[in-house]
């Protein structure tokens, strides 16, 4: 129980700092802690190879995803062999974790060739399969869809907050994943790749929505508080990647404000 409030008081001061129009309750799991384990020099290697043009983006992200590959308990060592041999995969480094260089991978995954693209979405950091889940399924969009046709009263007890008319939009993905048709997970990672990966977020959610009134810019916290105790001891190495590397963006985004 300790634990439960204290993730919600760490959540809570979260909140009070982040001021963002839609506020982002985002958390770390201490299962990804094994990450500051390892040593990363290989991708800051590779990260200033590229950076100093020596070799292109997609080998930059082809060669990091053979790292992170390599770095995760069941390792594969096929991809370590595939390194250029000057990549040293066990190489001491000044960063504790990774997700400098998932910073770039997210930020540069439009730019991707077909080869650089797979390995991305192949590792255990791309968060398509979530999002894919939610925005792809016709499954949720047919419950999305069949929210609207419930009572005025029905429709205030699932939603927490409306403005102008409009429902929130991560309330109602709650309220989905509670007839187990998507999964928590998909929706906390959503919720944070809508202010983190906005451009992937929007491009889908707008198709997503039609002419349903609906919006995101609302406070996440109400949403977040059902969630979290659902999520925080999962053992999916995908979803304790993905989150741990949206609180270390949203650490990154508070120290500049």
């Amino acid at each position: 129980m300790r634990k439960i409030w204290g993730i919600f008081l760490i959540l809570f001061i979260n909140l009070m700092f982040f001021n963002v129009a839609n506020v982002n309750a985002s958390f770390r799991l201490e299962q990804g802690d094994y990450l500051e384990k390892n040593q990363w020099g290989a991708l800051e290697d590779i990260l200033n190879d590229w950076k100093c043009g020596k070799i292109s983006t997609d080998e930059c992200a082809i060669y990091g995803c053979y790292v992170l590959a390599a770095q995760e308990p069941a390792k594969n060592e096929k991809n370590v062999k595939r390194l250029p041999l000057k990549y040293k995969v066990d190489k001491k480094s000044r960063e504790k974790s990774p997700y400098f260089f998932i910073d770039f991978l997210y930020k540069n995954e439009n730019n991707f060739g077909s080869e650089a693209l797979n390995e991305f979405r192949k590792s255990d950091w791309c968060d398509d399969e979530f999002i894919n889940e939610i925005f792809s399924s016709s499954i949720v969009k047919e419950e999305f869809e069949k929210f609207f046709l419930l009572p005025i009263s029905e429709k205030k007890k699932i939603v927490s907050s409306t403005r102008q008319r409009q429902y929130y939009f991560f309330d109602i993905l709650e309220y989905i994943s509670r007839k187990n048709l998507v999964t928590p997970e998909s929706v906390y990672i959503v919720a944070m790749a809508e202010f983190f990966n906005y451009k992937k977020f929007y491009n889908k959610y707008y198709a997503f929505i039609g002419k349903q009134p609906v919006r995101c810019d609302c406070d996440f916290f109400n949403v977040a508080i059902k969630i979290i105790p659902k999520i925080k001891n999962t053992k999916n190495r995908k979803v304790i990647n993905i989150l741990n590397f949206y609180y270390n963006m949203h650490c990154i985004v508070n120290k500049k404000r």
